[in-house]
């Protein structure tokens, strides 16, 4: 079976989970340079951050594609659509911040505020990147989660 919408929710995941980490890096680095090799000094660092990152949102992964097929399904305007999915996946994003920040007792402030603020910018911008499929037409109704037109079944 084919799942289009799993597929794009994955696609606009890992590219937070590897893309946020590597920007928040960067950037640490303009900021304050290290006197070894950056590559060096970051890598584990960076390595661990995706790892916590991919472990933690695992969950919002799931509540994501079920999103993502139900305004795949609800709504035709790819623009419309592109919007919600960004405005879903930046929401999800803080709320999986808030949740393990209150879990776990870090504050959103800081270091951890700038990591999901740069979460939800590769979201946003990911959600715009990707294309969400299926496209729906007004005479044809799929189910957004298996990619089968009801004439097919």
């Amino acid at each position: 079976m084919n799942y289009p919408t799993f597929s794009y929710s994955a696609k606009v995941w890992l590219c937070s989970v590897f893309a946020a980490p590597a920007i928040y890096f960067i950037g640490a680095y303009l900021h304050q340079p290290v006197k070894t090799d950056p590559l060096v000094a970051f890598a584990e660092p960076y390595l661990i951050f995706s790892f916590f990152e991919m472990v933690c949102s695992i969950i919002t992964l799931l509540v994501f594609w079920f999103l993502v097929g139900l305004i795949v399904w609800l709504v035709e305007n790819n623009s419309l659509r592109k919007f919600l999915l960004s405005v879903t996946g930046i929401g999800l994003t803080v709320a999986t911040f808030r949740i393990f920040s209150s879990v776990i007792g870090f504050s959103l402030s800081g270091n951890p505020l700038i990591l999901m603020l740069i979460n939800c910018g590769c979201i946003g911008i990911a959600c715009w990147c990707f294309r969400p499929e299926p496209k729906i037409g007004p005479l044809t109704r799929i189910n957004p989660w298996l990619y089968e037109t009801e004439t097919q079944k």
